[in-house]
């Protein structure tokens, strides 16, 4: 028996429901006629009922606040905030986006040339490296193919901004937001920065090229192996190193992407690219992205170290996936933080 439609939410009487467009964990979004101005338009609905996590209502409010302040095409515009208080709810109404999402190109089995994703590629490092150069810098934390949007004359729109953060984290926070598959694997520990963004762009693309969602993509470790999936070339090159699990090694910030695309930029290792980091000028302690005298967790081990506990993270996590087992889960991730001071005891890998 064919399981009923979700839910669509009662709007106020101005708007004419047409669709629901999707759900997270803290809001529907909405596709509706806004009768008073004569458009269509998208509303994302907080039902204040519905919350039981005073987090959910702290970022969708910070939704609200960052999308307002943002004045970019690649970014949907806002048209107002309401507050219906009969109805106990907060509603964000934007722009009706007109096109298809990558995530629709996925389900139809559509499939983009190589030009084609470079240039979508081109066009979301500059919305990126618009949200990054905000004081303090705009990190999305959410990007996958459903998020994107591409308008009939081929423009890339960002929506979502759900798991929106507006502070550099390079040590982590309280909060860990993300789609598994299109998530950088430091995002585990809530650790957030530029490079976490360039992940999901990477993996976002790279599954778009491929045809299949990213989580399913084949991996040597814990690096997605493009090897089968996507034909040697440029495109590939720069996916690669996009959806390097270490964020030491990744490129981190989109001027490095764009260095990567240029003739010959893409044959630089990742050991290059590590000893090019370590002698580049410190930033100033003024700036937004000046990163802590306090080394993160990560950075202070050496990077097998890395690699194993991150890897450990993501086998926690995946059986609990496939086995269900909570409670397996929970004392596998209690565990880690043994693991982890032991691997800093023991310091940086020896040669």
């Amino acid at each position: 028996m064919d399981e009923p439609p979700p839910a669509i939410p009662t709007l106020p009487e101005r708007f004419t429901a047409v669709e629901r467009l999707g759900a997270g964990s803290q809001a529907v979004t909405v596709a509706a006629h806004d009768e008073q101005r004569g458009r269509d338009v998208a509303i994302k609905v907080l039902e204040l009922g519905q919350v039981h996590d005073w987090k959910a209502f702290e970022r969708f409010e910070r939704e609200c606040s960052v999308l307002e302040s943002l004045d970019h095409p690649g970014v949907p515009t806002v048209l107002e905030q309401l507050h219906d208080e009969a109805r106990g709810q907060h509603l964000l109404v934007m722009e009706r986006v007109p096109g298809r999402s990558l995530a629709d190109d996925l389900r139809s089995g559509r499939r983009r040339s190589e030009a084609q994703l470079l240039d979508l590629l081109r066009q979301l490092l500059d919305l990126l490296e618009y949200l990054h150069s905000l004081h303090p810098p705009v990190i999305h934390r959410d990007i996958k193919p459903s998020n994107v949007i591409v308008r009939p004359d081929g423009r890339p729109v960002l929506v979502d901004f759900g798991g929106v953060a507006k502070v550099f984290r390079p040590e982590g926070a309280s909060t860990v937001v993300g789609t598994f598959g299109y998530m950088a694997p430091e995002q585990l520990y809530a650790r957030v920065s530029p490079g976490t963004d360039l992940y999901g762009l990477g993996a976002t693309l790279a599954a778009v090229a491929a045809g299949e969602d990213a989580e399913r993509l084949p991996r040597r470790g814990l690096a997605v192996d493009l090897s089968e999936a996507i034909q040697p070339g440029i495109l590939r090159s720069v996916l690669e190193a996009m959806l390097e699990p270490d964020p030491d090694l990744r490129p981190g910030s989109v001027a490095e992407v764009r260095a990567l695309l240029e003739p010959g930029g893409a044959e630089i290792s990742p050991a290059l690219r590590r000893r090019s980091k370590v002698s580049s000028p410190v930033p100033s302690s003024s700036t937004e992205l000046a990163v802590p005298r306090r080394a993160s967790v990560l950075a202070r081990m050496g990077p097998r170290h890395k690699t194993i506990v991150i890897a450990y993270f993501w086998v926690a996590i995946g059986l609990g996936v496939m086995t269900r087992a909570v409670f397996l889960t929970v004392a596998l991730l209690l565990l880690s933080p043994l693991l982890v001071l032991v691997f800093l005891d023991k310091g940086h890998d020896s040669p």
